[in-house]
């Protein structure tokens, strides 16, 4: 008892045991529950905080008997057992079971084999399988087939050397969907460093990846025609001359300026300009080589990239496509739009060694376009 309580034996002597109990209420309780199952016969046992002679609350097992049968008045018999730890840990099992269950991130626990022993909730909230369904199959379930087999040699040589792996990878869902996650796979081993368990927890971030595409979308994207903007446009152009300095092959920048742009605003109206400008965006995406470059750099001017074009014959049938494409008449309910263009084309590396200096040799050979007459193309001369 000393042990348990901190009381001397000399301090317990003659004392109730109404010091050991956290408060009077507590004391008088137990002792009407316990008294009617002593009077019964009965053998009493409970385990309930009690109190230290520090103040300190502890959980102790106590079990109690009449001394002799029928006969309270004889007395009863108490033992004591300190069961601090045992409620301890327990609280803490407890706790790392909810926090399992609960916790929103998908849980699966496996042998040192790979053999799925558990899995919480989240797991199948995210991928659509039951509990039942993945205990006894091992990860390959969710398996997408999106990583090579050397993503897998390094997950498992960076698992085994440093017993963590972090990182993205793409599962599949029970539905055949695939999604992206965040995945934590930890080893637990013994004290000889072998592992006994393998845990992953992982979160679905597909879309907060969307988001971070839809994001650099916008960035990057004129956001009424939806082509490369300035931005993007010179990105692309810089990394195309770094790659014609490489193999020798020459780029063509065509900047565009519709003709009659204004009138179509002035007589029918913004709505009506902004439709133009998406259908001549489309009109020109259609006129161009697939690995070209159509931009808007704003208002109504646009530039064409071209890459490694095959002459000028081929950059002249390219520029007469977009004229005659843009010429056509654009029809929006009953009202009818009609605009030209004027090209202005820019060569390297005849004309310019950067991209500052194309870009201004298109703009200009532009105007000379217009000033020619319009709906017509000129090469930028010395």
């Amino acid at each position: 008892m000393s042990d348990i309580f901190g009381h001397t034996v000399e301090e317990m002597n003659g004392q109730s045991t109404r010091m050991f109990y956290p408060s009077d209420e507590a004391y008088e309780q137990l002792g009407r529950t316990a008294y009617d199952a002593l009077l019964r016969g009965e053998r009493y046992g409970v385990e309930r905080q009690m109190r230290h002679k520090d103040g300190h609350l502890l959980w102790a097992r106590m079990w109690g008997k009449l001394l002799t049968p029928d006969d309270p008045a004889g007395g009863s018999i108490w033992t004591f057992e300190d069961v601090s730890e045992r409620k301890a840990a327990e609280a803490q099992s407890a706790l790392a079971a909810r926090v399992f269950h609960e916790a929103s991130q998908g849980i699966i626990v496996t042998d040192p084999r790979g053999t799925i022993l558990t899995v919480n909730e989240a797991f199948t909230r995210i991928t659509g399988y039951d509990r039942e369904e993945a205990v006894g199959q091992t990860p390959k379930l969710l398996k997408s087939n999106h990583q090579d087999q050397s993503f897998y040699q390094a997950f498992w040589r960076k698992l085994t050397e440093e017993g963590r792996f972090e990182g993205e990878l793409w599962n599949r869902r029970k539905n055949g969907e695939a999604f992206l996650v965040w995945q934590t796979v930890s080893a637990i081993q013994d004290s000889d460093g072998k592992p006994l368990h393998y845990v992953a927890m992982f979160s679905d971030v597909t879309e907060l990846r969307r988001d971070d595409q839809r994001i650099r979308h916008i960035a990057f994207h004129d956001a009424l025609t939806d082509l490369p903007n300035r931005t993007l446009l010179r990105d692309r152009l810089e990394h195309a001359l770094a790659t014609a300095v490489r193999a020798r092959s020459p780029v063509a920048l065509m900047f565009l300026d519709l003709d009659g742009f204004k009138a179509v605003n002035d007589t029918l109206g913004h709505e009506i300009g902004d439709f133009v400008l998406k259908e001549v965006a489309v009109r020109m995406v259609d006129s161009v080589r697939t690995t070209d470059t159509v931009s808007r750099l704003g208002g109504d001017e646009f530039v064409v990239l071209l890459e490694n074009p095959n002459g000028r014959d081929e950059i002249i049938e390219i520029a007469n496509r977009i004229i005659a494409a843009i010429n056509r008449p654009m029809v929006f309910g009953d009202k009818v739009a009609r605009v030209g263009t004027s090209i202005g084309i820019g060569l390297f590396p005849d004309d310019a060694d950067d991209a500052e200096t194309l870009l201004t040799n298109a703009d200009a050979a532009m105007y000379v376009a217009k000033k020619s007459g319009k709906n017509d193309y000129r090469f930028h001369s010395h």
